[in-house]
């Protein structure tokens, strides 16, 4: 499958994945700590000190294979890392919340991420089928 396919197919976190999500992604969290804001000064720590977790993080979001996952150059984790944001933005921001790291965004205000849609596994071929 090709990395356009796969970043399409990115698709909200299942509730069957949050407990193996939440571990890899509790330490990151944690690693900011007190910042206000992830900037560069801040991240490459937090990401040198936590790499297995991020690509941990990562693989699960996308729900790519590891061993693919490993044999890939750095731009296509962070292309990875960046849609498995941009589709979970409602639960990162609201998790972000609860942990006292941001305040909650108002319902209006939050970005549709489609959370319903369903992605065939990527093992199978490609269907047709959408909601």
């Amino acid at each position: 499958m090709e990395l356009k396919e796969i970043l399409n197919n990115i698709s909200p976190v299942r509730v069957g994945d949050l407990p193996a999500f939440l571990q890899t992604i509790t330490p990151l969290f944690d690693a900011f700590g007190d910042a206000d804001e992830i900037t560069e000064k801040n991240i490459m720590p937090v990401l040198a000190s936590n790499a297995d977790n991020f690509i941990e993080a990562v693989r699960l979001g996308s729900r790519v294979d590891r061993a693919w996952l490993n044999d890939q150059d750095a731009s296509v984790l962070v292309e990875l890392a960046a849609r498995v944001l941009e589709v979970n933005a409602d639960f990162f921001g609201q998790t972000m919340a609860v942990m006292g790291l941001t305040e909650p965004q108002p319902k209006g205000k939050r970005k549709k991420t489609g959370g319903r849609r369903s992605s065939p596994p990527l093992s199978e071929p490609d269907s047709d089928t959408k909601s």
